[in-house]
């Protein structure tokens, strides 16, 4: 069990019945000791309440249902011993279950529905995981042949198809609707055999293409977006984050388009809702890939500063508007805003007057641990590039004014062979436009001064740059 955090969510992600929760739990063999009742969320668990456990019984009991979802209740003193269980609209059942096995072979579970159904299904698939337990211990010996590893990996594919087939036909007799939407959640496309005539071009590949678009068109088939139960579950999000990071092309465009078109589909679900919101607002950060800021962008514009965000407070709101205004100016494909500076010998210099193929904006600090290492580093890539003919320019800004210590760098590093300027009235307001947080910071601009880069080590600033040039010599 992954580690949990002690923590309520916020109340807005809460979709409450008026009805009393009466839930009695006997547990044999059981020390007294206090249990803890906790819901999933996302990839993530949360303790929403504690309840004694006296002579193995312990009774649940709260003035209104818990919001729908999967729940676990888990005996810390007695081996962190736990099991799940479903919280769907009737909250008054009993749970007779034993430590031997905890919520597999000797539990029983009487007056819930959704329950006795997820028992039956754990039932038919913990011969399974059994068998998947013992196949991953033996895949991780180093020194298996390749021959006995090919086969191991084939019981795993037919496992896998066993253990959907399992879940699809759970999913088509379950009585309970909660227990359905939750199951739907873990039901994989079965893409169906396409043929494409023997006389068309790469029929191999079309048939690829085909299949791919099956899938992902028919992915969410089986997801209800109304049921607020689903987003409590540890099945949601892994399901989610596979089709956002792997399942669509990873450019930024499609990844927003994608992401809202699910949003807006679960528009009434205020549990899923937020959750998709808040998901993609960050997204950026969990994909790594450059230009994703874009859907930050976006997303805060949609539902951040339209006031679409109801259960944010008003200083994450302010924080969210205030990032999404100093991004919007810098993404990738954005003509960079002009910078009108005076350099290290006293002479105006302003961006737009720059006209070569490749202009790198490095903003930078003498004192800065990083700048110290890299910005040598940049001047020497700087140099190599502009003997192989490379028509590049930097203007390398000073983040401060603290022009004594400047001029000693440069003199120290002999880094004058580049542009090396300063703000030095504040006029420019680079630290806005430019998203200038933390030092070096660096962008990359072609000749119309169009952002193609951002934020890259001056490494990758050169490879970048020499396959660029490249593509435009069609060598």
């Amino acid at each position: 069990m992954k580690k949990i955090t002690f923590a309520i969510l916020i109340s807005i992600l809460s979709l409450t019945v008026n009805a009393q929760t009466d839930i009695k739990i006997k547990v044999k063999n059981i020390k007294d000791t206090i249990a803890i009742l906790g819901y999933h969320f996302g990839n993530k668990q949360y303790v929403t309440d504690t309840f004694k456990v006296k002579n193995g019984f312990c009774h649940i009991e709260n003035e209104k249902n818990y919001p729908l979802g999967m729940y676990f209740i888990l005996f810390p003193q007695n081996e962190n011993r736990f099991f799940d269980f479903i919280m769907d609209n009737d909250q008054n059942f009993s749970i007779t279950t034993d430590t031997a096995e905890l919520y597999l072979k000797n539990i029983k579970i009487k007056s819930s529905l959704s329950n006795t159904e997820l028992q039956k299904l754990n039932k038919k698939l913990n011969p399974v995981n059994k068998e998947f337990a013992r196949i991953s211990k033996l895949l991780k010996n180093d020194t298996l042949k390749q021959k006995i590893k090919d086969s191991l990996l084939l019981e795993v594919k037919h496992l896998e198809d066993k253990k959907n087939k399992i879940i699809l036909q759970e999913y088509e007799k379950a009585k309970s609707p909660v227990f359905k939407d939750m199951l739907g959640v873990l039901c994989e496309i079965e893409v169906p055999e396409i043929k494409i005539p023997d006389t068309v071009q790469n029929k191999d590949s079309l048939r690829q293409i085909k299949e791919y678009y099956y899938y992902k068109n028919h992915y969410w088939d089986y997801v209800n977006f109304d049921d607020s139960a689903i987003v409590r579950t540890p099945f949601f999000q892994p399901k989610f984050e596979r089709y956002i990071s792997k399942v669509i092309s990873q450019n930024p465009d499609t990844v927003l388009a994608e992401g809202i078109k699910l949003i807006e589909k679960s528009k009434s679900n205020l549990s899923l809702y937020s959750y998709l919101i808040n998901y993609m607002l960050v997204y950026n950060e969990k994909s790594k890939r450059m230009g994703m800021d874009k859907v930050f962008v976006e997303i805060a514009k949609q539902y951040y500063q339209t006031g679409k965000a109801t259960w944010a407070d008003s200083a994450y709101k302010a924080k969210v508007i205030d990032k999404m205004k100093r991004t919007e100016y810098n993404l990738i494909g954005n003509k960079a805003v002009n910078l009108e500076l005076i350099s290290d010998k006293g002479e105006k210099v302003s961006l737009y007057d720059l006209d070569n193929d490749f202009v790198i904006i490095v903003f930078w600090s003498p004192t800065c641990g990083h700048c110290k290492k890299e910005i040598p580093q940049l001047y020497n890539i700087y140099s190599k590039l502009l003997e192989k003919g490379v028509d590049v320019e930097v203007l390398a800004v000073l983040e401060n004014q603290d022009t004594v210590k400047w001029h000693k760098f440069i003199a120290d590093k002999q880094i004058n062979n580049w542009i090396n300027a300063y703000d030095k009235d504040w006029k420019s307001y680079f630290h806005f436009y430019y998203d200038v947080y933390y030092t070096p910071t660096s962008y990359l601009l072609d000749k119309n001064k169009k952002i193609i880069a951002k934020r890259l080590s001056p490494k990758q600033l050169e490879n970048y740059i020499l396959y660029l040039n490249e593509k435009k010599n069609g060598d």
